[in-house]
Protein backbone atom coordinates (compact mmCIF):
# COMPACT_ATOMS: atom_id res chain seq x y z
CA UNK A 1 0.00 0.00 0.00
CA UNK A 2 2.87 2.37 0.81
CA UNK A 3 4.32 1.94 -2.69
CA UNK A 4 0.96 2.65 -4.32
CA UNK A 5 0.42 5.69 -2.11
CA UNK A 6 3.79 7.20 -3.02
CA UNK A 7 3.18 6.53 -6.73
CA UNK A 8 -0.21 8.19 -6.48
CA UNK A 9 1.27 11.31 -4.80
CA UNK A 10 3.95 11.45 -7.49
CA UNK A 11 1.37 11.32 -10.29
CA UNK A 12 -0.68 14.06 -8.61
CA UNK A 13 2.37 16.35 -8.47
CA UNK A 14 3.17 15.75 -12.15
CA UNK A 15 -0.46 16.36 -13.10
CA UNK A 16 -0.42 19.62 -11.18
CA UNK A 17 2.72 20.71 -12.99
CA UNK A 18 1.12 19.81 -16.31
CA UNK A 19 -1.90 22.00 -15.55
CA UNK A 20 0.43 24.90 -14.76
CA UNK A 21 2.44 24.32 -17.95
CA UNK A 22 -0.69 24.53 -20.08
CA UNK A 23 -1.33 28.06 -18.81
CA UNK A 24 2.22 29.26 -19.55
CA UNK A 25 2.45 32.25 -21.94
CA UNK A 26 4.45 30.24 -24.42
CA UNK A 27 1.49 27.94 -25.00
CA UNK A 28 -0.83 30.85 -25.74
CA UNK A 29 1.28 31.87 -28.74
CA UNK A 30 0.14 28.81 -30.77
CA UNK A 31 -1.84 29.79 -33.85
CA UNK A 32 -5.35 28.57 -34.46
CA UNK A 33 -3.91 26.17 -37.05
CA UNK A 34 -1.62 24.59 -34.49
CA UNK A 35 -4.51 24.29 -32.03
CA UNK A 36 -6.07 21.84 -34.48
CA UNK A 37 -3.11 19.51 -34.13
CA UNK A 38 -3.78 16.81 -31.59
CA UNK A 39 -1.63 17.51 -28.53
CA UNK A 40 1.21 15.26 -27.44
CA UNK A 41 0.06 13.79 -24.14
CA UNK A 42 2.47 13.32 -21.28
CA UNK A 43 1.51 10.12 -19.48
CA UNK A 44 4.42 10.00 -17.09
CA UNK A 45 7.62 11.82 -16.09
CA UNK A 46 9.60 11.89 -12.87
CA UNK A 47 10.04 15.65 -13.29
CA UNK A 48 8.54 18.39 -15.45
CA UNK A 49 9.58 22.04 -15.57
CA UNK A 50 9.45 24.92 -18.00
CA UNK A 51 12.77 25.98 -19.58
CA UNK A 52 12.42 29.64 -20.48
CA UNK A 53 15.60 29.83 -22.59
CA UNK A 54 14.42 26.86 -24.70
CA UNK A 55 10.76 27.97 -24.60
CA UNK A 56 9.87 24.37 -23.92
CA UNK A 57 8.77 22.01 -21.20
CA UNK A 58 11.59 19.89 -19.88
CA UNK A 59 10.60 16.26 -19.17
CA UNK A 60 13.03 14.20 -17.11
CA UNK A 61 13.06 10.58 -15.93
CA UNK A 62 11.06 7.57 -17.21
CA UNK A 63 9.08 9.73 -19.59
CA UNK A 64 6.06 8.29 -21.39
CA UNK A 65 4.23 10.30 -24.04
CA UNK A 66 1.42 9.53 -26.41
CA UNK A 67 0.42 11.08 -29.69
CA UNK A 68 -2.68 9.58 -31.22
CA UNK A 69 -1.97 5.81 -31.30
CA UNK A 70 1.79 6.04 -30.88
CA UNK A 71 3.62 5.77 -27.56
CA UNK A 72 7.03 7.31 -26.86
CA UNK A 73 9.40 6.22 -24.06
CA UNK A 74 12.68 7.98 -23.20
CA UNK A 75 14.91 9.33 -20.39
CA UNK A 76 14.42 13.06 -21.05
CA UNK A 77 13.05 15.48 -23.63
CA UNK A 78 12.03 19.00 -24.58
CA UNK A 79 8.39 19.46 -25.53
CA UNK A 80 7.95 22.63 -27.56
CA UNK A 81 4.78 24.76 -27.92
CA UNK A 82 4.51 23.80 -31.63
CA UNK A 83 4.08 20.18 -30.54
CA UNK A 84 7.53 19.05 -31.53
CA UNK A 85 9.53 16.79 -29.30
CA UNK A 86 13.27 16.37 -28.87
CA UNK A 87 14.14 13.35 -26.72
CA UNK A 88 17.32 11.70 -25.45
CA UNK A 89 18.39 8.36 -23.99
CA UNK A 90 16.78 4.91 -24.20
CA UNK A 91 14.35 6.00 -26.90
CA UNK A 92 11.54 3.57 -27.61
CA UNK A 93 8.57 4.07 -29.95
CA UNK A 94 5.64 1.68 -30.04
CA UNK A 95 3.50 2.26 -33.11
CA UNK A 96 1.23 -0.20 -34.87
CA UNK A 97 3.15 -3.50 -34.71
CA UNK A 98 6.53 -1.73 -34.69
CA UNK A 99 8.91 -1.12 -31.83
CA UNK A 100 11.75 1.31 -32.57
CA UNK A 101 14.67 2.01 -30.23
CA UNK A 102 17.44 4.61 -30.55
CA UNK A 103 19.51 7.11 -28.56
CA UNK A 104 18.05 10.35 -29.95
CA UNK A 105 14.60 11.37 -31.23
CA UNK A 106 13.03 14.36 -32.94
CA UNK A 107 9.27 14.20 -33.43
CA UNK A 108 6.91 16.66 -35.10
CA UNK A 109 3.24 16.15 -34.22
CA UNK A 110 2.21 18.30 -37.20
CA UNK A 111 3.90 16.16 -39.89
CA UNK A 112 3.87 13.05 -37.68
CA UNK A 113 7.42 12.28 -38.70
CA UNK A 114 9.87 10.90 -36.14
CA UNK A 115 13.59 11.17 -36.78
CA UNK A 116 15.70 8.70 -34.81
CA UNK A 117 19.49 8.58 -34.63
CA UNK A 118 22.31 6.43 -33.26
CA UNK A 119 21.97 2.64 -32.85
CA UNK A 120 18.48 2.57 -34.30
CA UNK A 121 16.68 -0.78 -34.09
CA UNK A 122 13.27 -1.19 -35.75
CA UNK A 123 11.46 -4.45 -34.98
CA UNK A 124 8.17 -6.25 -35.37
CA UNK A 125 7.23 -9.92 -35.32
CA UNK A 126 8.41 -10.26 -38.94
CA UNK A 127 11.84 -8.65 -39.10
CA UNK A 128 14.56 -6.62 -37.39
CA UNK A 129 16.14 -3.51 -38.97
CA UNK A 130 19.41 -1.96 -37.76
CA UNK A 131 20.65 1.42 -38.96
CA UNK A 132 22.05 4.72 -37.68
CA UNK A 133 19.34 7.10 -38.94
CA UNK A 134 15.65 6.32 -39.38
CA UNK A 135 12.67 8.45 -40.38
CA UNK A 136 9.26 7.11 -39.29
CA UNK A 137 5.75 8.37 -39.96
CA UNK A 138 3.31 7.45 -37.18
CA UNK A 139 0.24 7.72 -39.43
CA UNK A 140 1.35 5.89 -42.58
CA UNK A 141 3.67 3.65 -40.52
CA UNK A 142 6.36 4.19 -43.14
CA UNK A 143 9.99 3.83 -42.03
CA UNK A 144 12.74 5.31 -44.16
CA UNK A 145 16.48 5.01 -43.69
CA UNK A 146 18.85 7.23 -45.74
CA UNK A 147 22.04 5.37 -44.90
CA UNK A 148 23.33 1.80 -44.72
CA UNK A 149 21.17 -0.68 -42.84
CA UNK A 150 20.91 -4.35 -42.00
CA UNK A 151 17.64 -6.28 -41.90
CA UNK A 152 17.28 -9.76 -40.45
CA UNK A 153 14.28 -11.82 -41.55
CA UNK A 154 14.34 -15.49 -40.42
CA UNK A 155 17.56 -16.83 -41.97
CA UNK A 156 17.75 -13.97 -44.49
CA UNK A 157 20.03 -10.97 -44.11
CA UNK A 158 19.35 -7.87 -46.22
CA UNK A 159 21.59 -4.83 -46.48
CA UNK A 160 21.35 -1.66 -48.56
CA UNK A 161 22.41 1.99 -48.57
CA UNK A 162 18.86 3.24 -48.17
CA UNK A 163 15.32 1.97 -48.17
CA UNK A 164 11.74 1.97 -46.89
CA UNK A 165 9.64 -0.29 -44.72
CA UNK A 166 5.87 -0.13 -45.17
CA UNK A 167 4.80 -1.56 -41.82
CA UNK A 168 1.09 -1.86 -42.60
CA UNK A 169 1.63 -3.78 -45.84
CA UNK A 170 4.83 -5.47 -44.63
CA UNK A 171 6.80 -4.37 -47.69
CA UNK A 172 10.51 -3.55 -47.70
CA UNK A 173 11.95 -1.41 -50.49
CA UNK A 174 15.73 -1.33 -50.92
CA UNK A 175 17.92 0.96 -53.00
CA UNK A 176 21.65 1.08 -53.81
CA UNK A 177 24.09 -1.78 -53.06
CA UNK A 178 21.33 -4.17 -52.06
CA UNK A 179 22.37 -7.60 -50.80
CA UNK A 180 20.05 -10.45 -49.75
CA UNK A 181 21.88 -13.46 -48.32
CA UNK A 182 21.07 -16.79 -46.74
CA UNK A 183 23.03 -20.08 -46.45
CA UNK A 184 22.07 -21.14 -49.99
CA UNK A 185 22.50 -18.00 -52.12
CA UNK A 186 23.24 -14.28 -52.26
CA UNK A 187 21.29 -11.72 -54.29
CA UNK A 188 23.05 -8.50 -55.24
CA UNK A 189 21.16 -5.73 -56.98
CA UNK A 190 20.45 -2.00 -57.02
CA UNK A 191 16.68 -2.03 -56.45
CA UNK A 192 14.66 -4.66 -54.59
CA UNK A 193 11.16 -5.01 -53.12
CA UNK A 194 10.63 -7.60 -50.40
CA UNK A 195 7.11 -8.68 -49.40
CA UNK A 196 7.30 -9.94 -45.82
CA UNK A 197 3.93 -11.74 -45.80
CA UNK A 198 4.83 -13.84 -48.86
CA UNK A 199 8.64 -13.83 -48.51
CA UNK A 200 8.97 -12.87 -52.18
CA UNK A 201 11.73 -10.54 -53.36
CA UNK A 202 11.20 -8.54 -56.56
CA UNK A 203 14.08 -6.87 -58.40
CA UNK A 204 13.92 -4.46 -61.31
CA UNK A 205 17.56 -3.61 -61.95
CA UNK A 206 20.76 -5.46 -62.94
CA UNK A 207 20.89 -8.36 -60.46
CA UNK A 208 23.37 -11.13 -59.67
CA UNK A 209 22.39 -14.26 -57.72
CA UNK A 210 25.31 -16.32 -56.38
CA UNK A 211 24.69 -20.04 -55.70
CA UNK A 212 27.80 -22.06 -54.73
CA UNK A 213 29.87 -22.09 -57.93
CA UNK A 214 26.93 -20.97 -60.10
CA UNK A 215 25.52 -17.51 -60.55
CA UNK A 216 22.68 -15.90 -62.42
CA UNK A 217 22.35 -12.43 -63.92
CA UNK A 218 19.12 -10.71 -64.94
CA UNK A 219 17.56 -7.25 -64.98
CA UNK A 220 14.07 -8.14 -63.75
CA UNK A 221 12.46 -10.95 -61.80
CA UNK A 222 11.37 -12.32 -58.44
CA UNK A 223 12.52 -14.89 -55.90
CA UNK A 224 10.21 -16.70 -53.48
CA UNK A 225 12.52 -17.18 -50.50
CA UNK A 226 9.95 -19.29 -48.63
CA UNK A 227 9.13 -21.79 -51.37
CA UNK A 228 12.52 -21.40 -53.09
CA UNK A 229 11.09 -20.58 -56.50
CA UNK A 230 12.35 -17.91 -58.85
CA UNK A 231 11.46 -16.25 -62.14
CA UNK A 232 13.99 -14.19 -64.07
CA UNK A 233 13.18 -12.05 -67.09
CA UNK A 234 14.90 -9.34 -69.13
CA UNK A 235 18.30 -10.65 -70.23
CA UNK A 236 18.64 -13.58 -67.80
CA UNK A 237 21.97 -15.40 -67.95
CA UNK A 238 22.93 -18.47 -65.89
CA UNK A 239 26.61 -19.39 -65.44
CA UNK A 240 27.40 -22.95 -64.31
CA UNK A 241 30.69 -24.87 -64.64
CA UNK A 242 31.93 -23.23 -67.87
CA UNK A 243 28.38 -23.23 -69.22
CA UNK A 244 26.15 -20.27 -69.99
CA UNK A 245 22.37 -20.39 -70.34
CA UNK A 246 20.65 -17.48 -72.08
CA UNK A 247 16.88 -17.10 -72.58
CA UNK A 248 14.15 -14.48 -72.68
CA UNK A 249 12.98 -15.76 -69.28
CA UNK A 250 13.96 -18.46 -66.79
CA UNK A 251 11.94 -20.16 -64.04
CA UNK A 252 13.64 -22.25 -61.33
CA UNK A 253 12.31 -24.42 -58.48
CA UNK A 254 15.13 -25.03 -56.02
CA UNK A 255 13.17 -27.69 -54.08
CA UNK A 256 12.82 -29.96 -57.11
CA UNK A 257 16.03 -28.75 -58.77
CA UNK A 258 14.01 -28.13 -61.91
CA UNK A 259 13.97 -25.10 -64.13
CA UNK A 260 12.34 -23.90 -67.31
CA UNK A 261 13.66 -21.53 -69.97
CA UNK A 262 11.53 -19.76 -72.54
CA UNK A 263 12.26 -18.31 -76.00
CA UNK A 264 15.61 -17.66 -77.70
CA UNK A 265 17.45 -20.19 -75.54
CA UNK A 266 21.22 -20.62 -75.87
CA UNK A 267 23.16 -23.14 -73.79
CA UNK A 268 26.87 -22.52 -74.38
CA UNK A 269 29.50 -25.03 -73.24
CA UNK A 270 32.85 -23.30 -73.69
CA UNK A 271 34.82 -26.37 -72.60
CA UNK A 272 33.20 -28.60 -75.23
CA UNK A 273 32.84 -25.87 -77.87
CA UNK A 274 29.14 -26.51 -78.30
CA UNK A 275 25.98 -24.39 -78.37
CA UNK A 276 22.39 -25.59 -77.95
CA UNK A 277 19.50 -23.36 -79.03
CA UNK A 278 15.73 -23.73 -78.80
CA UNK A 279 12.50 -22.06 -77.75
CA UNK A 280 11.64 -24.07 -74.63
CA UNK A 281 13.74 -26.06 -72.18
CA UNK A 282 13.50 -27.84 -68.84
CA UNK A 283 16.74 -28.34 -66.92
CA UNK A 284 18.32 -29.56 -63.69
CA UNK A 285 21.36 -27.55 -62.62
CA UNK A 286 22.81 -29.96 -60.05
CA UNK A 287 22.29 -33.07 -62.19
CA UNK A 288 23.29 -31.18 -65.34
CA UNK A 289 20.36 -32.42 -67.40
CA UNK A 290 18.23 -30.53 -69.88
CA UNK A 291 15.44 -31.19 -72.36
CA UNK A 292 15.05 -28.70 -75.20
CA UNK A 293 12.02 -28.58 -77.49
CA UNK A 294 10.56 -26.25 -80.13
CA UNK A 295 13.26 -26.37 -82.80
CA UNK A 296 16.25 -27.41 -80.67
CA UNK A 297 19.63 -27.20 -82.42
CA UNK A 298 23.03 -28.47 -81.25
CA UNK A 299 26.04 -26.70 -82.79
CA UNK A 300 29.36 -28.50 -82.45
CA UNK A 301 32.05 -25.92 -83.12
CA UNK A 302 35.48 -26.52 -84.64
CA UNK A 303 38.47 -24.26 -85.15
CA UNK A 304 37.16 -23.39 -88.59
CA UNK A 305 33.62 -22.02 -88.46
CA UNK A 306 32.96 -23.66 -91.84
CA UNK A 307 33.34 -27.08 -90.18
CA UNK A 308 30.60 -26.50 -87.60
CA UNK A 309 28.19 -29.42 -87.24
CA UNK A 310 24.50 -28.64 -86.70
CA UNK A 311 22.08 -31.21 -85.24
CA UNK A 312 18.35 -30.68 -84.78
CA UNK A 313 15.32 -32.80 -83.81
CA UNK A 314 11.85 -32.60 -82.30
CA UNK A 315 13.37 -33.00 -78.83
CA UNK A 316 16.96 -32.76 -77.60
CA UNK A 317 18.11 -34.27 -74.29
CA UNK A 318 21.38 -32.98 -72.81
CA UNK A 319 23.16 -34.47 -69.80
CA UNK A 320 26.54 -34.81 -68.15
CA UNK A 321 27.27 -38.30 -66.79
CA UNK A 322 30.62 -39.55 -65.48
CA UNK A 323 32.55 -36.72 -67.15
CA UNK A 324 30.78 -37.47 -70.42
CA UNK A 325 28.54 -35.00 -72.24
CA UNK A 326 25.66 -36.77 -73.98
CA UNK A 327 23.21 -35.12 -76.38
CA UNK A 328 20.26 -37.27 -77.48
CA UNK A 329 18.16 -36.07 -80.39
CA UNK A 330 14.78 -37.76 -80.64
CA UNK A 331 12.41 -37.94 -83.64
CA UNK A 332 13.04 -36.36 -87.03
CA UNK A 333 16.70 -35.85 -86.24
CA UNK A 334 18.85 -34.08 -88.81
CA UNK A 335 22.51 -33.14 -89.16
CA UNK A 336 24.04 -30.44 -91.33
CA UNK A 337 27.68 -30.01 -92.31
CA UNK A 338 28.91 -27.95 -95.26
CA UNK A 339 30.30 -31.12 -96.90
CA UNK A 340 27.46 -33.55 -96.09
CA UNK A 341 24.06 -33.84 -94.43
CA UNK A 342 22.26 -36.67 -92.59
CA UNK A 343 18.97 -37.72 -91.02
CA UNK A 344 17.74 -40.50 -88.71
CA UNK A 345 15.03 -41.02 -86.14
CA UNK A 346 17.60 -40.70 -83.33
CA UNK A 347 20.98 -39.01 -83.28
CA UNK A 348 23.14 -39.35 -80.14
CA UNK A 349 26.39 -37.45 -79.52
CA UNK A 350 28.94 -38.73 -76.98
CA UNK A 351 31.48 -36.03 -76.22
CA UNK A 352 33.95 -38.31 -74.40
CA UNK A 353 34.43 -40.59 -77.43
CA UNK A 354 33.74 -37.87 -80.02
CA UNK A 355 31.20 -40.18 -81.68
CA UNK A 356 27.79 -39.34 -83.14
CA UNK A 357 25.42 -42.31 -83.43
CA UNK A 358 22.62 -42.50 -86.01
CA UNK A 359 19.85 -44.93 -85.09
CA UNK A 360 16.88 -46.13 -87.16
CA UNK A 361 16.95 -45.40 -90.89
CA UNK A 362 20.04 -43.17 -91.07
CA UNK A 363 20.59 -41.47 -94.43
CA UNK A 364 23.57 -39.37 -95.57
CA UNK A 365 23.91 -36.96 -98.49
CA UNK A 366 27.23 -35.70 -99.87
CA UNK A 367 27.36 -33.80 -103.16
CA UNK A 368 25.04 -35.84 -105.46
CA UNK A 369 25.43 -39.06 -103.47
CA UNK A 370 23.04 -40.59 -100.96
CA UNK A 371 24.05 -43.30 -98.46
CA UNK A 372 21.75 -45.25 -96.15
CA UNK A 373 22.00 -48.16 -93.74
CA UNK A 374 20.45 -49.62 -90.61
CA UNK A 375 22.98 -48.03 -88.23
CA UNK A 376 25.70 -45.42 -88.57
CA UNK A 377 28.44 -43.77 -86.53
CA UNK A 378 30.32 -40.54 -87.20
CA UNK A 379 33.77 -40.12 -85.62
CA UNK A 380 35.07 -36.64 -84.92
CA UNK A 381 38.65 -35.57 -84.50
CA UNK A 382 40.23 -32.43 -83.17
CA UNK A 383 40.04 -30.46 -86.39
CA UNK A 384 36.87 -31.92 -87.90
CA UNK A 385 35.52 -35.25 -89.15
CA UNK A 386 37.54 -38.44 -89.14
CA UNK A 387 35.23 -41.11 -90.63
CA UNK A 388 31.69 -42.43 -90.93
CA UNK A 389 30.85 -46.11 -90.51
CA UNK A 390 27.62 -47.41 -92.06
CA UNK A 391 26.49 -50.80 -90.78
CA UNK A 392 23.96 -53.34 -92.16
CA UNK A 393 21.98 -52.98 -95.41
CA UNK A 394 24.35 -50.28 -96.65
CA UNK A 395 23.78 -48.65 -100.03
CA UNK A 396 25.19 -45.58 -101.78
CA UNK A 397 23.10 -44.15 -104.61
CA UNK A 398 24.18 -41.56 -107.15
CA UNK A 399 21.90 -40.14 -109.84
CA UNK A 400 23.69 -40.82 -113.12
CA UNK A 401 21.10 -39.28 -115.43
CA UNK A 402 19.98 -35.85 -114.27
CA UNK A 403 17.76 -35.37 -117.31
CA UNK A 404 15.46 -38.41 -117.25
CA UNK A 405 16.10 -39.33 -113.57
CA UNK A 406 15.98 -43.03 -114.32
CA UNK A 407 19.61 -44.14 -114.04
CA UNK A 408 21.31 -44.58 -110.66
CA UNK A 409 24.82 -45.72 -109.87
CA UNK A 410 24.68 -47.91 -106.77
CA UNK A 411 27.09 -49.51 -104.31
CA UNK A 412 25.87 -51.82 -101.54
CA UNK A 413 27.41 -54.03 -98.87
CA UNK A 414 27.30 -55.19 -95.30
CA UNK A 415 29.50 -52.44 -93.88
CA UNK A 416 31.00 -49.25 -95.27
CA UNK A 417 33.78 -46.94 -94.04
CA UNK A 418 33.85 -43.38 -95.36
CA UNK A 419 37.18 -41.69 -94.63
CA UNK A 420 37.51 -37.90 -94.65
CA UNK A 421 40.34 -35.53 -95.38
CA UNK A 422 39.86 -31.83 -94.67
CA UNK A 423 36.19 -32.67 -94.02
CA UNK A 424 35.73 -33.96 -97.58
CA UNK A 425 35.26 -37.65 -98.42
CA UNK A 426 38.61 -39.16 -99.41
CA UNK A 427 37.67 -42.79 -99.97
CA UNK A 428 35.18 -45.48 -99.08
CA UNK A 429 35.76 -49.14 -98.23
CA UNK A 430 32.74 -51.44 -98.75
CA UNK A 431 33.23 -54.69 -96.84
CA UNK A 432 31.09 -57.82 -97.18
CA UNK A 433 28.80 -58.79 -100.08
CA UNK A 434 29.81 -55.71 -102.04
CA UNK A 435 27.84 -55.01 -105.22
CA UNK A 436 28.09 -52.26 -107.80
CA UNK A 437 25.70 -51.03 -110.47
CA UNK A 438 27.47 -48.44 -112.61
CA UNK A 439 26.19 -46.91 -115.85
CA UNK A 440 28.93 -46.24 -118.41
CA UNK A 441 29.26 -43.88 -121.39
CA UNK A 442 31.39 -43.88 -124.51
CA UNK A 443 33.66 -41.12 -125.78
CA UNK A 444 30.67 -39.41 -127.39
CA UNK A 445 29.07 -39.15 -123.94
CA UNK A 446 26.34 -41.64 -124.83
CA UNK A 447 25.12 -44.39 -122.56
CA UNK A 448 26.50 -47.74 -123.60
CA UNK A 449 25.64 -50.11 -120.79
CA UNK A 450 25.34 -51.05 -117.14
CA UNK A 451 28.34 -52.47 -115.30
CA UNK A 452 27.33 -54.97 -112.61
CA UNK A 453 29.94 -56.31 -110.22
CA UNK A 454 30.11 -58.48 -107.10
CA UNK A 455 33.03 -58.66 -104.74
CA UNK A 456 33.82 -59.23 -101.07
CA UNK A 457 35.44 -55.79 -100.78
CA UNK A 458 35.42 -52.61 -102.87
CA UNK A 459 37.36 -49.36 -102.56
CA UNK A 460 35.93 -46.13 -103.96
CA UNK A 461 38.10 -43.01 -104.26
CA UNK A 462 36.43 -39.61 -104.37
CA UNK A 463 37.45 -36.36 -105.96
CA UNK A 464 35.53 -33.26 -104.86
CA UNK A 465 33.04 -35.56 -103.11
CA UNK A 466 32.24 -37.35 -106.41
CA UNK A 467 33.12 -40.93 -107.29
CA UNK A 468 36.46 -40.83 -109.10
CA UNK A 469 37.67 -44.43 -109.10
CA UNK A 470 36.31 -47.85 -108.11
CA UNK A 471 38.72 -50.65 -107.21
CA UNK A 472 37.54 -54.27 -106.80
CA UNK A 473 39.34 -56.50 -104.31
CA UNK A 474 39.32 -60.32 -104.06
CA UNK A 475 38.23 -61.67 -107.49
CA UNK A 476 35.21 -59.63 -108.57
CA UNK A 477 32.45 -61.02 -110.77
CA UNK A 478 31.74 -58.45 -113.44
CA UNK A 479 29.22 -58.22 -116.25
CA UNK A 480 28.31 -55.37 -118.60
CA UNK A 481 24.78 -55.28 -120.00
CA UNK A 482 24.19 -53.24 -123.17
CA UNK A 483 22.02 -50.24 -122.60
CA UNK A 484 19.42 -51.44 -125.12
CA UNK A 485 18.80 -54.66 -123.20
CA UNK A 486 17.99 -53.10 -119.86
CA UNK A 487 15.19 -51.08 -118.31
CA UNK A 488 17.23 -48.58 -116.36
CA UNK A 489 14.45 -47.59 -113.98
CA UNK A 490 14.14 -51.20 -112.81
CA UNK A 491 17.83 -51.77 -112.12
CA UNK A 492 17.84 -51.38 -108.34
CA UNK A 493 19.90 -53.11 -105.71
CA UNK A 494 18.20 -54.38 -102.52
CA UNK A 495 17.41 -51.59 -100.00
CA UNK A 496 17.52 -49.00 -102.79
CA UNK A 497 16.12 -45.64 -101.74
CA UNK A 498 16.36 -42.19 -103.29
CA UNK A 499 15.03 -39.31 -101.17
CA UNK A 500 16.65 -36.01 -102.14
CA UNK A 501 13.61 -34.11 -100.81
CA UNK A 502 14.53 -35.20 -97.27
CA UNK A 503 18.01 -33.70 -97.48
CA UNK A 504 18.42 -31.10 -94.69
CA UNK A 505 19.20 -27.52 -95.59
CA UNK A 506 20.94 -24.98 -93.39
CA UNK A 507 17.89 -22.72 -93.31
CA UNK A 508 15.89 -25.46 -91.56
CA UNK A 509 18.19 -25.13 -88.53
CA UNK A 510 17.52 -21.42 -88.05
CA UNK A 511 13.78 -21.11 -88.51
Amino acid sequence: MLFNFHSMIKQLIISYLLIISISLPAQNHLSSKKDKVKQIQILHADMLKYNKSMNANRLIGNVICQHENTFFYFDSAYLYPNQSLKAFGNIRIVSDSLTITAENLNYDANSKWASLENNVLCQDNQMSLKTNILQYNTTSHLAYYPNKSEIIRKNHRLTSDKGYYYSKDKILAFKNNVSLTNPDYTIKTDTLLYYVYTDIAYFNAPTIILMDSDYLYCEKGWYDTKNKKAYFSKKPLLFSDKKKLYADSIFYNENTNEGKAYQNIRLIDTAQKSIITGQFATYQIKNEKAMITKNPVLMKLHNNSKDTILIRADTLFYEKSDSNIIARCSNNSQLFHPQFQASAKYIIYYQKDSIIHFIQSPTFWFQNNQASSKYARLYLKKNGIDKIILDTNVIIVQEADSIYHNKFNQISGRKMHLHFQNDSIKNTIVDGNAQVYYFVKNDQNKWTGLNKAKCSKIRIDFLNNNIHKISFIDHPETIIIPIKKIQAEKEKLPHFTWQPHLRPTKNQFFQ
